[in-house]
């Protein structure tokens, strides 16, 4: 309680008559006072320490009023005495400093006998990028995030700290890697509030998984957020004190003259607060979050990274602290990082939306904002998504992401029956689809029905003896199968088989049919490994079931889903993979894509090499390839992701986004070259025709 509220509950105390002193404080509870019982005992609160609560002594009960009752009690200050304290023990004879009643030095002493404070707070990773300059110290508190595997976000504040710029980045506390670019805002003149905020581009990729940035704004009791500190010095101690070695280590944080461990960086989790508690102007509304933790921390246990972090003191922990809103940078953001467009895609405005009605089915009618009405039918009866951004400004998806909202003029008229059915796919093995959730429960092999020979190479070639599979394929029709031209041209004669069946199968419940005709892409270039696709057409359709059914195509030549999968050859394990920018692909392959179907991907499993060794072999002389490790992806490989129904319905669609063609490891980064599926369905209907 502030002492000038709390004088007026003594005005009738003679000792008070005058007002409270300095050196005195007025504390209260809903429910009862101290008792002169009490006089000398301490006022203390507890501060977090790692992962304990440590009791820091605010001050000494001197009087109060009558006892038990819910009235302020009169303290004396601690603080106001901390050099008589030290002075009057020295003089008595313990060897005691000033430097042994800072707060950190302070906390570390005895803090095994400290109350646990439940689940740690703190994250103790690296996971932040540190930046070095050659001749200067690196401060700690400068940090990075890593956005694109060649690339550092971090503060315009950091890469001018010392007047010249860092040269080398440190990532998750091992891999380091060389800047070849710094750009800073060019709005930023030092002012720490306004465009602090700058790219390093470096000279190669990392072998580390890149952070997204989020530009979506959700309401903020939708999201969790954590940020990122510095612990100042790491110390293990036994339970009598002594230091440990090997794996018995008990982590807490302090500081210490006689011994200097590497400072720890951490993450712990933050709430977002209105940015008036910040005390930042409404100019600063949307270009700047306010954060902080509720609770206290020991002073100086916790300084917060700057990269991504403006200002702030003990980690925004009592008191909140101020970060960069990334949101309000985006197009600068964009200019730096991502590709040039064409002339054309610069015409376009580059904050085209995509937006889902859920309401709209597909056959309902739909309208764009200038009065353009359309029609919501499958992508693949829609001329051009592209004419639609560059008209319309946005593209509206309907219920599914494969329905789009068609403006009258760009409807196909006519499509063929091959093209309806690979546009009603999703309705046509509905029923399928559900059935086989509810059985994947008890029978994990239904996973993928639509792999030909699921986990296993299942396009063969027959001899007199025997049948050789060798090679993968999709189900995409009931007599159509899709896959990577080049695996069929490792032999000099077309396949004649087809073995469709789950792994683990008996072979009485596998299902074989003959091949009436094999199609390469007529553009397949053996060298370039363009159009790497080709089409198997059956003697005889099989018949849907539960266990196999036709997969259905992406259609979408300018969207594709960020979070794919691909089928690991080896163990039938499902990788997740994702897309890579073109221009990123390119430098790294130091060779240019020149069709738009064809692209590059990443798994996050980055340790893993991906190509098959035959295929390696043949192609080593005009790919960077290294042959020495093989056999994890092959060739024809499907790429898939799944879409869940949103009514809560318990089912799922399948869609076969690429195929896998081959892949490099550069630098220990494994790059996937992939086809676009979109790109080639109305070939794949003139082919089935």
């Amino acid at each position: 309680m502030a002492n000038k509220d709390c004088e007026s509950y003594y005005s009738k105390v003679a000792s008070v008559k005058n007002g409270l002193i300095d050196h005195q404080l007025c504390a209260w509870d809903k429910v009862m006072d101290t008792c002169p019982v009490n006089s000398g005992g301490p006022l203390q609160h507890k501060l977090i320490f790692g992962d304990y609560k440590v009791p820091f002594l605010v001050g000494v009960t001197s009087f109060g009023l009558s006892c038990g009752n819910s009235q302020p009690g009169v303290y004396v200050k601690v603080s106001k005495f901390g050099s008589w304290i030290v002075e009057t023990l020295q003089q008595h004879g313990e060897r005691v400093t000033a430097a042994m009643f800072e707060p950190l030095a302070c906390a570390g002493r005895y803090f095994y006998h400290r109350e646990r404070y439940g689940p740690s707070i703190f994250d103790i990773r690296p996971h932040n990028v540190q930046l070095i300059w050659p001749k200067q110290p690196s401060p700690e508190r400068c940090s990075g995030l890593l956005t694109e595997p060649d690339a550092v976000l971090t503060t315009a504040q950091c890469v001018t700290l010392y007047g010249t710029a860092p040269t080398h980045v440190k990532l998750h506390g091992s891999e380091v890697i060389g800047i070849e670019e710094i750009v800073v805002h060019e709005n930023y003149t030092g002012n720490l509030l306004y465009n602090n905020i700058a790219i390093l581009k470096l000279n190669r990729s990392s072998l580390h998984r890149p952070d997204c940035i989020e530009y979506d704004m959700h309401p903020l009791h939708e999201i969790k957020l954590f940020a990122a500190g510095i612990l100042p010095q790491t110390i293990y101690f036994q339970n009598n004190g002594e230091r440990m070695t090997g794996n018995e280590f008990i982590v807490i944080v302090s500081f210490s003259l006689s011994c200097m461990i590497d400072n720890e960086q951490v993450r712990f989790d933050v709430s977002l607060y209105e940015n008036m508690k910040c005390n930042l102007s409404s100019e600063f509304q949307n270009k700047h979050y306010c954060f902080g933790v509720d609770e206290f921390i020991v002073p100086g246990s916790c300084d917060l990274l700057l990269g991504m972090n403006i200002f702030g003191n003990d980690c925004g922990f009592g008191k909140p602290a101020v970060a960069l809103n990334f949101v309000s940078h985006k197009s600068w953001l964009e200019s730096v990082i991502l590709p040039t467009k064409s002339l054309r895609d610069k015409s376009i405005n580059t904050d085209v939306l995509s937006y889902h009605d859920e309401d709209l089915e597909h056959g309902s009618q739909c309208s764009y904002s200038n009065e353009v009405n359309g029609t919501c039918v499958h992508i693949g009866n829609c001329s051009s998504i592209i004419d639609i951004e560059y008209a319309q400004k946005r593209v509206i998806f309907c219920k599914s992401s494969s329905v789009v909202c068609c403006p009258t003029n760009l409807l196909k008229m006519q499509p063929s029956a091959i093209e309806v059915e690979f546009s009603e796919c999703e309705s046509r093995y509905k029923s399928l689809s559900k059935l086989r959730m509810e059985k994947i429960a008890t029978d994990r092999s239904l996973q993928y029905s639509h792999t030909v020979g699921s986990f296993e190479v299942a396009i063969g070639w027959e001899t007199e003896t025997d049948m050789k599979f060798e090679c993968y394929g999709y189900l995409i029709r009931t007599r159509g199968v899709v896959t990577a031209a080049s695996c069929l041209r490792l032999r000099s004669s077309n396949p004649t088989i087809v073995r469709l069946g789950e792994q683990g199968w008996t072979n009485s419940h596998l299902i074989f049919r003959l091949i009436e005709a094999t199609t390469v892409h007529p553009r397949y270039n053996e060298t370039t490994g363009e159009h790497d696709i080709a089409v198997i057409k059956l003697k005889e359709a099989i018949h849907p079931f539960v266990h196999l059914f036709p997969v259905c195509l992406w259609q979408n030549t300018t969207h594709s889903p960020v979070h794919q999968a691909i089928m690991h050859s080896a163990s039938g394990v499902i990788i997740p993979i994702h897309p890579m920018y073109n221009s990123d692909c390119e430098k790294r392959l130091n060779r240019s894509f020149t069709i738009p179907g064809m692209g590059c991907m990443h798994t996050e499993h980055e340790s893993l090499i991906v190509y098959d060794k035959n295929e390696c072999l043949k192609m080593q002389k005009y790919k960077n390839l290294d042959c020495n490790t093989y056999g994890r992806f092959k060739a024809g490989n499907p790429i898939i992701w799944r879409e869940y129904n949103k009514t809560g319905e318990a089912s799922f669609t399948e869609f076969l986004i690429n195929i896998y063609n081959y892949g490099d490891c550069v630098d220990g980064f494994p790059l996937h070259i992939v086809h676009h599926i979109a790109f080639y369905v109305e070939w794949f209907a003139r082919v089935l025709q």
